[in-house]
Order: structure tokens, then C-alpha cells, then sequence
């Protein structure tokens, strides 16, 4: 039940990437064939938006910002205590950004939530991707050009968030920004924005340590 306020969001979400994907030049079927097999919005996002790029610079791109489930996992011993490991792995297969938040809010605390969260969220994500794809020829060109800018959007929410998270965070946060801000001024955005991931993906491993 605690993931179903999920759903809307996710709908939308998932719509928007249907949208961009068909936009960008994929098939309907290639889109939704994507969050089958990915179900990752921002890695996809990213993708979609660098459709133009080098096979080896997406690829890079998408692993980077899926980089941040690592922690996640990890973290999974301490919010899922008593749990035996094997069953924390799976839980990890099922994670996703909203599940772990819900995970350390505490508002679920069980392997068998977070697939729940999964379950709420997989199709939803699906279902509103072939949604997407099919209704981009009816959108205005302007709305299709306009999610090009949605993977800066969901950087900042990333940002936002790490900020929230502690002081640390937010200097890392902080520096990432910067980072792009600068790189942006010499080389294309999408390569600016997998550098700044990589900047703040080292910068996060060294904070914790």
C-alpha cells in the first residue's frame, strides 16, 4: 500500500520517456522493449538525449548514474537487519530510488515491501512508456523539444537530494554542479554531465570512507 502514491508519478515519468524516445527516433516498440529491460528513467533519459553520441559515451553515461544503486545495496544490511544475505540480494534486484527511500524513512522494513514497491512500479513504468510512445505523434513539437531538457531536471532533483542527505553530500552536490557549469563552457552537454557524474561518484566514495 505505501507504494501505491508512487504509481502517478511514475506514469507520468515513464510517459515522458515514451515521449522522448519516439521523439529522439526510436521505435515504439524499441522504447518500451528499453524500460523492459532497463527500467532505469534516468539512465534511460540520459541515453535517449545522447542518441547522437558514440555507443561507448552512452553506455558510460547510463553506467554512471546507475552507479548510485551500489550504495544503495550496501546499505541494505543496515535498514533490513536480520535479514539473511541472500534475501537482501534479491531485495537489491528489486531496488529502485523510491523503494530505498521508503526503505529509510522506515515505512517499510521487509523484503517482501520492497518487491511489492517493484510490483507497483514495473508495470506502471512499462505501461506508461508504450503510452508515451504512442501519443508523441499528437504532441506539439515544442513539448517533444522541451524533454530534451528533462535529464537536467533529474540531475538537479539528484542534486537536491544529496544535499538533503548531510553536509558532505551537499558539498559533493555543490561540486558536481560546478563541475558541469564549467564543463559546459568547453565540450557538449552530454559529455559534461557524465564527467560531473564521474566527478561526484568519486568524490561520494571517498566520503565514505
Amino acid at each position: 500500500m505505501a507504494a501505491l502514491p508512487l504509481v502517478p508519478g511514475t506514469l507520468a515519468w515513464a510517459m515522458a520517456f515514451g515521449a522522448a524516445a519516439t521523439a529522439a527516433g526510436l521505435g515504439h516498440g524499441w522504447a518500451v522493449a528499453m524500460s523492459v529491460v532497463a527500467w532505469s528513467g534516468t539512465a534511460q533519459l540520459a541515453a535517449v538525449t545522447m542518441v547522437a553520441q558514440p555507443v561507448l559515451l552512452v553506455f558510460l553515461s547510463s553506467l554512471l548514474l546507475s552507479l548510485r544503486f551500489v550504495p544503495m545495496s550496501l546499505a541494505l544490511s543496515g535498514l533490513l537487519p536480520g535479514t539473511p544475505r541472500w534475501r537482501r540480494v534479491l531485495a537489491a534486484c528489486f531496488l529502485a530510488d523510491a523503494s530505498f527511500a521508503l526503505l529509510a524513512a522506515g515505512r517499510t522494513r521487509t523484503v517482501a515491501a520492497v518487491f511489492g514497491t517493484w510490483l507497483a512500479q514495473y508495470p506502471a513504468w512499462v505501461v506508461g512508456t508504450a503510452v508515451g510512445a504512442l501519443a508523441a505523434p499528437l504532441l506539439p513539437g515544442r513539448v517533444l523539444e522541451a524533454s530534451d531538457g528533462l535529464i537536467a531536471v533529474i540531475f538537479a532533483v539528484l542534486a537536491v537530494e544529496a544535499a538533503l542527505a548531510g553536509r558532505r553530500e551537499a558539498a559533493v552536490a555543490v561540486v558536481a554542479g560546478a563541475g558541469v557549469a564549467a564543463a559546459m563552457l568547453v565540450v557538449p552537454g552530454a559529455v559534461a554531465l557524465p564527467a560531473a557524474a564521474m566527478l561526484a561518484g568519486a568524490l561520494g566514495a571517498g566520503i565514505r570512507r
